[in-house]
């Protein structure tokens, strides 16, 4: 499971907006996403399925706020490009 964060702009562009999405690494299907403020990602790990709580690796950037918000046991970081989920293409 791939975990990541995009922000954007809301309220006419006065205040950006985080969304923080948790993607399938096999299939590259989005299981879970969830808006937040940028220092609590925490707001992700309850929109999760049961079953990808239970039984996943969870894979981040290094941003250390996914430390505090995802269990340390399943919890992997590394730097961004090699965060990111294999490409399908042969």
């Amino acid at each position: 499971m791939a975990l990541d964060e995009m922000w954007t702009f809301g309220g006419q562009r006065r205040r950006k907006v985080w969304l923080w999405r948790a993607v399938e690494r096999a299939s590259r299907r989005v299981v879970a996403w969830a808006g937040a403020t940028r220092l609590r990602p925490g707001g992700l790990w309850w929109p999760l399925p049961k079953r990808y709580r239970r039984h996943c690796w969870y894979f981040t950037d290094l941003f250390p706020a996914y430390a505090q918000a995802l269990p340390a046991g399943p919890h992997r970081s590394a730097p961004k490009a090699k965060a990111k989920p294999p490409s399908s293409k042969p």
